[in-house]
């Protein structure tokens, strides 16, 4: 019963209208944050990518298809097969790399990672451009793992999942606290109010000592209860002293009905 109490109180429903206009406030800013460090982020990718696609496109420059192909042959040797390559011709035969051959699309591209690639790659993707190296038809594509990026955008949203869930709760939780000490404010009230009806006019409201709100409307309740009980004084004394004055012409009266009799 208090519990519906409380949930039924004007500052739990206030609490719960500003919970919800903040949480929905915390949403727009963590989706604007998010949008922009997961764009940084694969804005950082893609400069990795056209950094490695300018760095072999100098390799061919200066030792042509050989050299390149060596070097190609070397990256994917001594890394861990983050970064994937594919070097074929306009016939559509692999040259070197590590990815199945494809038609040239000189675009950004997401591609699905090889078989037997890192773990979790099954979530992954490959992001990748394309470039045409000669005349003649030779394609380079340079491709770097997103799994990290996925990975990142994931962290960013379960973290912004738990900040607003935690806003949420400390928030209604805060609300119910304040109800609460509220409605102990209005039930001490209520208590008084109900014990000055049944008769008790020296009952007095507590004051917290905080000098709010309630403390003022308890102060001015109180002052109107010593006013009245002052008045009431005051009416009991002139009835005495009606009751006083009246007590001789009573007696007279009622001696010269006596005599009558």
């Amino acid at each position: 019963m208090r519990r519906n109490r409380l949930l039924r109180t004007s500052n739990f429903r206030l609490t719960v209208l500003y919970v919800g206009l903040f949480g929905a406030s915390v949403c727009v800013i963590l989706l604007v944050t998010y949008w922009a460090i997961a764009g940084l982020l694969a804005q950082q990718l893609e400069a990795d990518i056209k950094l490695d696609l300018h760095d072999l496109q100098e390799e061919y420059r200066l030792g042509g298809l050989p050299r390149l192909q060596k070097t190609l042959e070397g990256r994917l040797h001594s890394r861990d097969h983050a970064d994937y390559y594919l070097l074929q011709t306009r016939a559509g035969r692999r040259i070197a790399g590590n990815l199945p051959v494809m038609p040239p699309v000189r675009a950004w591209q997401n591609l699905p990672p090889p078989a037997g690639g890192s773990p979790g790659a099954e979530h992954a993707y490959i992001r990748a451009h394309g470039v045409v190296l000669s005349p003649d038809g030779l394609f380079l594509l340079v491709g770097h793992d997103a799994h990290r990026l996925r990975e990142v955008r994931a962290l960013i949203l379960d973290a912004f999942a738990w900040s607003l869930a935690a806003t949420v709760i400390l928030g209604v939780l805060g609300g119910i606290v304040m109800s609460a000490g509220m409605l102990r404010r209005i039930d001490a009230i209520n208590r008084t109010s109900a014990q000055i009806m049944q008769g008790d006019l020296t009952r007095r409201i507590p004051l917290s000592g905080n000098d709010d709100e309630f403390d003022r409307l308890s102060e001015n309740l109180n002052a109107m209860l010593d006013r009245i009980a002052a008045l009431m004084q005051g009416l009991h004394q002139v009835s005495n002293d009606i009751a006083h004055d009246l007590r001789t012409p009573l007696m007279a009266i009622k001696a010269a009905i006596g005599v009558v009799l």
